[in-house]
């Protein structure tokens, strides 16, 4: 299985040349909750790379690759680098510059060094990681790879708004429908979007969007005053280019944003663990959001979408 299996992606290229690694496809588990209400859990963590990124990796270098492109520059908080580090060895004469923070997540930081060994790329520590990558993408008149403005990176994560309706959605008519996305730059969650937007049927309501973001990145919830370091540490994104996009889907489905604290994360882990589910911080957010809001709803499944290890 990949994203190239899903004939509305294959719609959307002019090339053959599809790379991949097996991604997408992922698994569902299912939890029953009260008043009726059912969870279900779409684990992007067991993606090639262990997260979501590699549905977005798959398209956006198959394009590179066919437009005659093969190095490339990322800055990224951890799940983006591995994944293009690791497409990248696949096809074995692609570059990639990549710029992380100083502070980058320690076992991420081992697997992108791990992934960089196999190929002649480059690794920055910078604070200004953002800067970085664009003063290196003119510098060397290289694609500078930044998921919020991309469209190729964007169609990459149709597959999994694709597979969420026909998993779930579709067999589940006569249920209400939420499902839970964590946001950082937010182009999954608008690529999720656009996915479902392309099969769900007129007589199908469209499910309402909770987007989650932590108590120290939260720029979709700006009436909160939360503001401590948090262990769900890929939600970054501050500027969030998609933040006009975001919101349109909040209001045309009736969602909401909602700032998860780290008391909140380490509940849901626990939460999930008593139920033999075990997931990284950040894939924990959209639980916690379920939790906090569950008591809310009756006759509803939510799909709550794990990011990453």
């Amino acid at each position: 299985m990949s994203i190239w299996n899903h004939k509305e992606i294959k719609k959307e290229i002019n090339f053959d040349n599809l790379i991949t690694l097996g991604e997408g496809a992922t698994p569902i588990s299912k939890i029953d909750l009260e008043t009726d209400n059912v969870l279900y859990i779409k684990h992007e963590e067991q993606n090639p790379t262990g997260s979501w990124k590699d549905r977005g990796t798959a398209f956006k270098i198959s394009q590179l690759l066919n437009d005659g492109i093969n190095e490339a520059v990322i800055s990224s908080s951890g799940n983006a680098a591995i994944s293009f580090l690791k497409y990248a060895n696949h096809i074995g004469n692609f570059k990639m510059h990549i710029v992380v923070s100083p502070n980058v997540n320690e076992k991420k930081n081992e697997l992108i060094k791990e992934q960089a060994a196999f190929g002649a790329h480059e690794i920055y520590y910078e604070p200004k990681a953002r800067s970085m990558a664009a003063k290196i993408s003119a510098e060397n008149n290289i694609p500078n790879l930044r998921a919020s403005t991309d469209l190729d990176i964007l169609k990459g994560y149709w597959s999994l708004g694709l597979e969420i309706y026909d998993e779930i959605i579709k067999n589940n008519r006569e249920k209400n429908h939420v499902i839970l996305c964590a946001v950082s730059s937010g182009t999954t969650a608008v690529g999720v979007v656009q996915g479902i937007n392309l099969k769900i049927e007129k007589e199908v309501n469209m499910p309402k969007f909770i987007f989650v973001q932590t108590s120290e990145c939260h720029p979709l919830v700006s009436d909160d005053n939360k503001s401590e370091e948090s262990l769900a540490d890929a939600i970054v994104d501050k500027a969030l280019l998609r933040e006009p996009q975001l919101n349109k889907i909040l209001k045309q489905t009736n969602g909401q944003a909602i700032a998860i604290d780290n008391l909140q994360l380490i509940e849901a882990k626990q939460w999930l663990e008593s139920r033999g589910e075990t997931l990284s911080y950040t894939s924990s957010l959209p639980i916690a959001a379920m939790l906090e809001l569950e008591r809310n709803f009756e006759n509803t499944i939510f799909t709550c979408i794990s990011s990453g290890r």
